[in-house]
């Protein structure tokens, strides 16, 4: 894989989490994610077996976030924590427009608790 391609399946990927948490991720308490503060990659796990030039495939990945969560006064308290995959992420590539696009997805973040 050229590293410009590895750079914008990152993008991507950031892209797809921040999404996922702002619509879907409640907190402890079921308070909403107000805002994704930093997305850290940790670590990504390539099908390596699967892809092939115009189609890659992450097996997992783990991410570190600060999420801003939403209070019902209107404040906010941050929440730092980790995510993963629960499945297998595909990516094709666009070879005409230089392009990687992520195939629709039903994927879903799972955290990490830390202790």
């Amino acid at each position: 894989m050229l590293e410009k391609d590895r750079i914008k399946i990152y993008e991507e990927l950031i892209n797809f989490v921040t999404t996922k948490l702002i619509n879907e991720f409640k907190d402890p308490v079921g308070r909403p994610v107000n805002n994704v503060e930093k997305l850290t990659i940790i670590n990504v796990d390539y099908d390596e077996e699967n892809q092939n030039r115009k189609k890659i495939i992450i097996k997992e990945f783990i991410m570190d976030c600060r999420l801003l969560i939403k209070w019902e006064d209107d404040s906010l308290s941050s929440l730092n924590t980790q995510f993963r995959n629960n499945k297998p992420i595909e990516f094709e590539i666009n070879f005409e427009s230089d392009e990687i696009e992520l195939v629709e997805s039903d994927v879903k973040l799972i955290e990490e608790k830390l202790f």
